[in-house]
């Protein structure tokens, strides 16, 4: 069953209502990340000084992004395929060549911790775009142009690896910033343009953070405070939480649609998963803050009417422009509930509970 070269074998097969089955290198590779953490941990306790602190949060930011980049690309090959089984073996020996020279990063190992992470990001987005068969052209423009800008951060890194003291701290910063520039600018690359892949992610952590941000942490506190917790947390996390997972997977479909169209026609079935997707979502997160809150997020009740009013015009956009508004309209959304519900506002409404 193995295949190799542009074939889409090496793809994972997606069924309707179906999860994909994690395999034991794909937990063997999660159990490399934790190790990971944990010498970052030990790091930071053997450097606990202002200078440490700052180098624990390159170490953490560098780590943390590798596992987040390896994690979406291994959701989309399938692991049992022998090609992509031995990319994710070559994948664990550079994490774990990573993690050992952790502790010794800004010294005598920085170089061995600079090609590992930079091989892993690069070797890894090379292997994904190489095995994207020709009926994902627009797919593997997008991976092409993501590869493009972890190849020249990968130059920092190494660069860093040879430096010593303080230029390797810079050269290191600057490496994380083009890494974490790179899905905010849409991965722009001259004559390429831009990803769409870029407005997806964005998209995605948009939402995370409407859901995740003070508002649903203030909800843990009220419900445990309640004369009634039982009453309140089956309908805030049942009833309520469902219009809040049908949006999740609505928005998943729209960035399915996204990528496989990105520059195409806006048919119904792109309106219905980039708009109503983003709309079930926030009516759903608006409803469970409200139950727990005892108040209308107004933030939420502004994104959900732009959503409503950029509807008649969705047919006159290209996918990639509705799937950028709708992402806008959740930045605007997540940004207002970060200034509105600010820690001194938790800590009143903690505090009137």
């Amino acid at each position: 069953m193995a295949q190799i070269g542009h074939t889409g074998k090496l793809l994972r097969e997606r069924k309707p209502h179906a999860h994909n089955r994690v395999t034991n290198a794909e937990l063997f590779f999660d159990l490399v990340f934790v190790f990971a953490i944990t010498q970052i941990s030990h790091f930071l306790l053997a450097h606990f000084t202002p200078l440490g602190a700052l180098q624990s949060t390159i170490l953490m930011l560098a780590v943390w992004w590798v596992w987040v980049y390896t994690s979406w690309i291994t959701n989309w090959l399938d692991p049992d395929q022998t090609a992509v089984r031995l990319m994710l073996f070559v994948l664990m020996i550079a994490g774990l060549l990573l993690s050992t020279s952790i502790p010794k990063a800004f010294e005598g190992r920085g170089l061995a911790f600079a090609v590992a992470f930079a091989a892993m990001q690069v070797g890894r987005t090379a292997f994904f775009t190489w095995s994207l068969p020709a009926a994902h052209e627009n797919l593997r423009r997008n991976f092409l142009r993501i590869l493009i800008w972890l190849s020249v951060s990968g130059v920092f890194w190494i660069a860093g690896g040879f430096a010593d003291d303080q230029a390797r701290l810079a050269l290191w910063i600057a490496a994380l910033l083009i890494e974490y520039a790179g899905p905010v600018s849409m991965f722009w690359v001259p004559g390429l343009g831009a990803s769409a892949t870029a407005v997806a992610t964005i998209g995605s952590i948009a939402m995370w953070w409407v859901y995740f941000h003070i508002g649903a942490e203030f909800g843990s506190e009220r419900i445990s405070q309640s004369e009634d917790p039982g009453r309140l947390a089956r309908r805030a996390y049942t009833y309520l939480h469902l219009p809040i997972v049908a949006g999740i997977v609505i928005s998943a479909v729209g960035d399915e649609v996204l990528l496989a169209h990105p520059d195409g026609h806006t048919d119904i079935k792109a309106v219905i998963t980039m708009i109503g997707g983003p709309l079930l979502f926030l009516v759903g997160v608006l409803l469970f803050k409200q139950s727990v809150r005892g108040r209308w997020q107004l933030s939420h009740l502004v994104g959900i009417a732009a959503l409503a009013v950029l509807t008649p015009f969705a047919h006159a956009l290209s996918p990639l422009m509705l799937s950028t508004a709708t992402t806008v309209i959740m930045l605007v959304v997540a940004v207002w509930e970060a200034w509105s519900l600010g820690p001194k506002t938790a800590h009143s409404d903690a505090t009137s509970a």
